[in-house]
This record gives C-alpha cells, structure tokens and sequence, in this order.
C-alpha cells in the first residue's frame, strides 16, 4: 500500500493465510484442509488462463517481480522486452503451462 501498487507473491500468501484460517474455523479436519489446498490450487490455475485474455498474462508479472524486484531501471527494461514477439510467446506459454499444472494437481487430490 506505500508503493500504491499490487506485490502478486504478497497477495497469494495473505490469500493463504486467510483460507487457511476459515478452513481451522470450520473444524480443521485434514479432509478440510485438503479441500482448501485443491480449490486454491485449481482457483490459481484457472486464473493462470483468465489472464491470458489480457493484455499481459499472469506469468509475466510474476517473472517481473522475480527478475525486476522494485528497481525501476530493471523493472523498465522488462516491460520494454514485452515488444519482442518471443518474449510475449514465451511468458503466454509459461502461463499455460502452469495453468495446466495447477489445474492437474488440484483434480488429481
């Protein structure tokens, strides 16, 4: 909230922690807690191909906050690579493959 901007790794831990904590309200059970890991896990990889419907997709943010951090020289530097058509390809597929990955994983539990 200081930066006035979105931290992605933030968001999905805070999202973590506060289902996790509805999930001990309601019992705790494993089976619960089970529950709770495989809709988070399908939610993400559902989200992972909402995304590729924007402009930019969710993997893209991710590999910016990794690569990136805070620094604006570098952060700028990756935005600018967007315009490079393997660049666009490359993080549009990494998308999709994650989206497929979590989506497995949270059926297969």
């Amino acid at each position: 909230m200081r930066r006035r901007e979105f931290d992605s790794i933030a968001i999905l831990v805070l999202l973590g922690i506060a289902t996790s904590g509805v999930a001990l309200l309601l019992g705790g059970s494993p089976k619960i807690l089970l529950v709770r890991e495989s809709l988070f896990t399908g939610v993400f990889g559902v989200a992972c191909f909402v995304s590729l419907l924007l402009p930019r997709p969710m993997m893209f943010y991710f590999g910016r906050f990794f690569i990136a951090g805070t620094d604006p020289l570098r952060r700028e530097r990756f935005n600018a690579n967007w315009a490079l058509p393997e660049v666009r390809f490359a993080n549009r597929l990494i998308t999709i493959v994650w989206g497929i990955v979590y989506v497995a994983d949270s059926s297969s539990a």
